[in-house]
Order: C-alpha cells, then structure tokens, then sequence
C-alpha cells in the first residue's frame, strides 16, 4: 500500500468532526451516535461516513489457530483498518465513536482492530444499517456468517462429535478461502442496493480520494482509484 501526502480537507460535512486527510492509495486489494449494547439506535452522520471510509480502507478476516498435530483449535474474527502512521489521530477519532477496538504501531503503520465478540456484533449492527456498496460487502457477509456460525455453536456438543465440528470448521474455512483476494465471484446480491449519501462519498473519498496538480499543465485534479473489482 503506497501513501501519498495528506491533503486537509477543507469543507468537513460535520461541524463536530477533526480535519480529516485525504489519501490516494494504489493497492492490489482492499478491499454515532454511539450503539447501546441493549438496543441500536438510528445511523447517525459518522455511521454513514464510517461505512464509506470501510469501504474504503477497512478489511475483513477469519483466522483458524493452530493447536497440535496442525489441527484448528479455534478460529479468530477481525475487522481492521490500517492507515500511515501520520493519520493516526482518524483512527482515534474512529474509536472514540464506537467505542471499541484498539490501536497498535506497526513500523509506519498504525492499525484499528476489533477481534472480540461484543465489538464485531456493534460492527454488524452498523453494516447491517447501511449497506457497504463495493464488493467489499461480499466479504463482509462471508465473514458475518461465518462469526455467527461460531459464536452459535454447541461448544460442548463439537467437543463430543469430531464430525460435527469438522463439519463447522470445513463451512467457515470454505467461506474464508472465497474472500478477499480469493474471491472469483464479484457479483452483488441483487437485493442489494447502492446508496450514495453525502457521509457515506465523503468517508470514501477520504480513503480512495486524490487532490493533485496536473504535471502537464498545471491543472487541478480530483480522482477516485479503486481496484477493477469494486
């Protein structure tokens, strides 16, 4: 992933907002009100600039962990989105608003992570609210069902039935190993539907945004890259 320079966008929608930075990425894939844990309340501004900015940046992955003799001792699930190390105060300003996840240094790189249960089950209420629109929903219904097949699961009737819990685990790794970069199938559910509101084009701009100077002739540019597949 290749950061140019951050570009301070000027107009921010929201008037409780930081600054935030625009970034032109060239990559191979990527592709609140704050929720009560008791009851979701309504998509808030940051919601649906949230969503544009994951749609963005953000990834989805299913993990299987080793145990002895090579064989799955569990699977783990995270959502995270990986940013220069510059912009670190976006990710903040993100975890603040949803109040979950944390945030590692990682070389030049800081990343947002959320990898336990009640702070995936808040990230499906707000994506189940509104829609990602690139394929990148693809990935997160494989990783949606797949997390609740495990976190559904019988734990102490797979610890009595091997076939069974092969069974479980050959369904989740199935739905892994069509996913990001795995995926062949690039087709949309067709009730899905694309909605661009002005949070949701402001987040994605901020994350596949460029502001630049033409070298030819000087002239102002804005663009959007994405991967051929979004």
């Amino acid at each position: 992933m290749v950061i140019s320079s951050p570009v301070l966008l000027k107009n921010c929608l929201y008037s409780h907002c930081i600054p935030f930075c625009i970034y032109r990425f060239n990559r191979d894939y990527s592709t609140t009100n704050r929720f009560n844990t008791k009851e979701s309340e309504p998509l808030s501004e940051f919601d649906t600039w949230f969503v544009g900015f994951c749609d963005a940046e953000s990834s989805f992955s299913i993990n299987p962990v080793l145990g002895s003799e090579n064989t799955i001792k569990k699977i783990t699930f995270m959502f995270s989105i990986e940013l220069h190390k510059d912009d670190l105060h976006v990710l903040e300003y993100i975890q603040n608003n949803l109040g979950i996840g944390r945030i590692r240094d990682d070389k030049d790189k800081c990343i947002f992570s959320v990898t336990n249960a009640e702070g995936i089950h808040r990230l499906i209420s707000i994506f189940d609210g509104y829609n990602l629109n690139s394929t990148k929903y693809l990935d997160y219904l494989n990783f949606k069902k797949a997390f609740l097949l495990y976190q559904t699961r019988d734990k102490e009737l797979l610890s009595s039935n091997i076939d069974k819990a092969k069974t479980l685990t050959s369904q989740i790794l199935e739905l892994k190993n069509s996913m990001n970069t795995k995926r062949t199938n690039i087709i949309l559910p067709s009730d899905h539907k694309i909605v661009i509101t002005k949070g949701w084009l402001l987040g994605y701009i901020e994350g596949d945004g460029s502001f630049f100077l033409s070298r030819t002739d000087i002239e102002p540019t804005f663009s959007i890259s994405a991967s051929a597949e979004q």
